[in-house]
């Protein structure tokens, strides 16, 4: 019998998925909104509209709402059978979500690991393999954010392969993405190429034009990970035309943002401040706080770059003031990590130590292991600057703890940090054998001929220090290798 109130219901929900599917936000959310009121008298229509309507709500950063929505369907949770197994996993992997966005990644973690007792009690194992494939995405994505990034890859694989079982090409997709950061952050740029690339092949299957255009945003990044920031820069551009195209104003905005950091690299500084600025007005016309955030922290970034420490100051505080208004605890982290590092280069030792210091313990209780090598890296300097000579032991103790964070994430961007770090502190202090021994740890990751200039001028100085057939044989095997024996 043909039921007009489902039907229109079904109408409101398909349309809205559409409408997010396309990114049109504003669309999404009226229509699910619409869909709300045809179902007030069936408890599964209203949890999954409420439900679209909170992922809408935490994938736009509107996390206030979300958590709104979430309250409201645990409250009519409340009223049903106990055994509602389904309903409170999907409660908590909302839960996981909106505590990842506010930076809460130990909650987070807690509600992924109790779904992981309640799918056992869910007898229907073709409801169970779906749901299963969800939490293993969510656990991914919550070691990913504490820097353990081999479980990380771990769930995700599994999560690929749950959805690619039942063929849930919108998920692969999803999950695509996330393998392509984790092989990024791991310096499997050729793997994280391809996740990518697949990432963007699975969105046009489905039309899932806000995938595209973050496909392409991903492969830029990518790119200029590589040092081929014409790729880089053709990939940010099809990014924001695809994101005009949708009319999604926070898509072009990170698009352009990071536009501005290729041109930073390329030291040409006029067309990056004018991306970021560009950036910036999208950001300010949408209310987009976490995006004006984060625009004024790069913003920050290149004044740090050109030397302009005052007004770099003035943006990471703006980043960190914002980042706190919004309780994005991870922002509060990395911004106080900034305003350490630019009050140091002022020379305002006591400020420095005390923003330092509160972003190390941000950095810990949050896991943050890739912040905690540049805390690590930056503080030493800190000691160094500030107690001189007497400092020495406390300034390899703190580089090594940084260089004990880069290889636990086995991340090449953080060894490559921690090894010239190292090296250059022991070349400072004329510890000529040890500064050889990690500059040429530093030179096997580093392909940036630019970058690594400064370290074999360093080396030639080493030259005429020391007697190079005096040092350690595998000191001796790594600078041949190296062509520098």
């Amino acid at each position: 019998m043909f039921n007009k109130k489902e039907y229109v219901f079904k109408s409101f929900l398909n349309l809205g998925e559409i409408y997010f599917l396309l990114g049109d936000i504003d669309n999404a959310l009226n229509y699910f909104q619409g869909g709300l009121k045809y179902s007030q008298d069936d408890f599964h229509q209203y949890f999954q509209i409420k439900k679209n309507i909170t992922n809408v709500y935490l994938d736009t950063g509107r996390n206030g709402e979300g958590k709104k929505t979430i309250d409201a369907l645990l409250q009519n949770l409340r009223f049903k059978p106990l055994k509602c197994y389904e309903k409170k996993i999907e409660i908590n992997l909302l839960l996981s979500k909106y505590f990842i966005n506010i930076g809460e990644f130990k909650k987070s973690f807690e509600r992924c690991r109790f779904n992981v007792k309640l799918v056992n009690n869910i007898p229907d194992t073709s409801k169970k393999e779906p749901i299963k494939g969800e939490i293993w995405n969510s656990l991914g994505r919550i070691y990913y954010l504490m820097g353990d990034y081999d479980n990380s890859l771990k769930y995700f694989k599994r999560a690929l392969k749950f959805a690619e079982s039942t063929n849930d090409v919108f998920k692969i997709a999803k999950i695509n993405n996330n393998l392509g950061i984790i092989y990024k952050i791991k310096g499997n740029f050729s793997k994280a190429i391809n996740s990518y690339e697949a990432f963007l092949k699975n969105s046009k299957q489905v039309g899932y034009k806000n995938g595209e255009a973050q496909s392409y945003n991903n492969l830029g990044n990518i790119h200029k990970a590589i040092g081929n920031y014409k790729k880089s820069i053709e990939m940010f551009e099809w990014s924001i035309k695809r994101n005009r195209e949708i009319f999604d104003r926070k898509g072009e905005s990170l698009s352009y943002n990071n536009l501005g950091t290729v041109y930073r690299i390329l030291r040409k500084y006029d067309l990056s401040i004018k991306y970021f600025k560009k950036a910036l007005s999208i950001s300010t016309s949408i209310n987009d706080i976490q995006g004006i955030a984060r625009i004024s922290n790069n913003i920050g970034s290149l004044n740090m770059v050109m030397g302009k420490y005052k007004n770099a100051l003035i943006y990471f505080k703006k980043y960190f003031d914002l980042s706190k208004k919004i309780n994005y605890l991870k922002g509060v982290a990395i911004g106080s990590l900034n305003l350490g590092a630019v009050y140091l280069k002022l020379g305002n030792f006591k400020r420095s130590r005390y923003f330092l210091t509160l972003s190390g313990e941000y950095g810990k209780r949050m896991q943050m292991k890739e912040l905690l090598v540049e805390y690590y890296l930056i503080f030493a300097q800190l000691e160094l600057n500030e107690k001189g000579g007497k400092s020495h032991k406390k300034v390899i103790e703190l580089l090594e703890k940084g260089l004990n964070y880069a290889h636990s994430m086995r991340s090449n961007y953080y060894l490559i940090l921690s090894y010239q770090r190292l090296g250059e502190f022991y070349f400072e202090i004329n510890e000529y054998k040890l500064a050889l021994k990690y500059f040429c740890r530093y030179l096997f990751l580093e392909k940036d001929e630019k970058d690594s200039q400064k370290t074999l001028n360093d080396i030639k100085i080493i030259r005429k220090k020391i007697n190079f057939n005096t040092l350690d044989n595998e000191i001796k095997k790594d600078l041949k290798k190296l062509n520098l024996f």
